[in-house]
């Protein structure tokens, strides 16, 4: 009897990037890992993409117009089947060629994670590379598992789009959530806010599983001209800022939950993890004024003092 094996969704958005085509699909054919379900949720080009996506008699190619990438990766998870879920971007791609593998062995050995993601490579336009498309791993892996959170609240950084696995079950919540809490927002900032507030695990793999291209066509510059990544940003630091003060000024125990929702660990800080992540927090956030500087401190100083005045009148009574 055959043990069963996961099938992994493979979903990628693409219009008008026909130049692209062969760099992003040939990396996912190639893959260690079987089964796997290829889905490409093509937006109506006009360039060649589908005419060249034919050469792949595998890979499932869905064109027709769309109201946008959101659209595009909501119609792709509906399509798809798979038991996990990886999103690509026409112009992307995968490095590792066990990546998949990799992290279905992650995702299968513990039924606590929700995700698995690695290193990512920044593509210029003039074919440089750089070894970290995110600064902040340039010198040490990041934090995972119940202290992916801290990371993610000092750096207000997530996992890249580029390479994360996930469970189907999750990709369908947060997408859900997206789209009831969040329209107008962008779904690869949302996503890592909404992750971890929810309370979900992530396993981080020490791999350089992909690249992420810069180039002239790409939606992320699109937006920035228009001003709208400005918006996305200025919504990501709110939600983010109001997980930092819940967890730091507020009696607040931060609960891990698996794909169920069943609780499977907690984060307690105590007073003096609180200040070294407060620290921490304004060491890497440079854009805090003197004034909010001096307020976040202020806060803590009260919280110990408060702490100590408790401790005190315990011992008292």
């Amino acid at each position: 009897m055959e043990t069963y094996k996961p099938i992994v969704s493979v979903v990628i958005i693409s219009l008008n990037h026909a130049e692209f085509v062969y760099e992003t699909i040939d990396p996912i054919i190639t893959q260690t890992y079987s089964p796997l379900e290829i889905i490409v949720m093509d937006g109506g080009s006009t360039d060649g993409t589908v005419a060249k996506l034919a050469k792949y008699p595998t890979v499932r190619v869905i064109s027709e117009k769309d109201d946008g990438p959101i659209d595009a990766l909501t119609k792709g998870l509906h399509y798809s089947r798979g038991d996990y879920v990886l999103f690509q971007l026409m112009s992307d791609g995968l490095t590792d060629t066990e990546w998949i593998s990799k992290c279905v062995d992650q995702l299968t050995a513990d039924t606590t994670l929700s995700l698995c993601w690695g290193h990512v490579q920044l593509l210029r336009s003039n074919g440089e590379i750089e070894p970290h498309a995110i600064k902040y791993w340039r010198k040490r892996n990041p934090r995972d598992i119940e202290f992916g959170i801290l990371d993610w609240l000092i750096y207000g950084v997530g996992f890249h789009e580029t390479n994360m696995i996930m469970r189907r079950s999750i990709a369908e919540r947060i997408f859900s959530d997206f789209h009831k809490l969040a329209r107008g927002d962008d779904i690869f900032h949302y996503f890592p806010d909404a992750f971890h507030k929810i309370g979900y695990l992530a396993k981080f793999i020490p791999s350089f599983a992909s690249f992420s291209r810069v180039h002239s066509g790409q939606l992320s510059s699109r937006e920035l001209t228009s001003g709208i990544r400005n918006s996305y940003a200025t919504k990501h630091r709110r939600r983010i800022g109001e997980m930092r003060r819940k967890i730091l000024f507020s009696n607040y125990d931060h609960e891990f939950i698996d794909r169920s929702g069943s609780v499977v660990e907690t984060l307690r800080l105590s007073i003096s993890s609180r200040i070294w992540l407060a620290l921490s927090i304004l060491n890497a956030q440079s854009r805090y004024t003197f004034w909010e500087v001096v307020n976040w401190i202020t806060t803590l100083i009260r919280i110990v003092i408060l702490k100590v005045s408790t401790v005190r009148v315990n011992r008292q009574t």
